[in-house]
């Protein structure tokens, strides 16, 4: 993602979590601002089995969706961390490999 440097919170209760060599996503947290579908058409390319998963009639949000964010989460928070990230560089990418994926 790009986020040599970045603070994200260790605590496996936030939305966004590093774990010890990865970050994950607290998808309990994560279903309350948006639905698994949305996941799954984000993942498709990535790993279909997990958009499949997301698809599925077992994977319901009002089952599994948390019954409230965590505290510390606020505009501003989620603010900070999005600052951190070289969004506009990951967009010129992304566009320069659409129209010549192959250079």
């Amino acid at each position: 993602l790009g986020l040599a440097g970045a603070r994200i919170p260790t605590d496996p209760e936030q939305v966004f979590f590093n774990g010890q060599t990865r970050q994950y996503i607290n998808m309990s947290h994560a279903f309350r601002l948006v639905g698994p579908r949305w996941f799954a058409s984000q993942l498709e390319m990535v790993d279909v089995y997990l958009a499949a998963i997301l698809r599925g009639d077992d994977c319901d949000a009002a089952r599994y969706k948390s019954a409230r964010l965590p505290s510390g989460l606020s505009f501003g928070s989620v603010w900070g961390l999005l600052r951190q990230m070289p969004m506009w560089r990951q967009y010129q990418l992304g566009s320069r490999w659409e129209r010549a994926p192959l250079e």
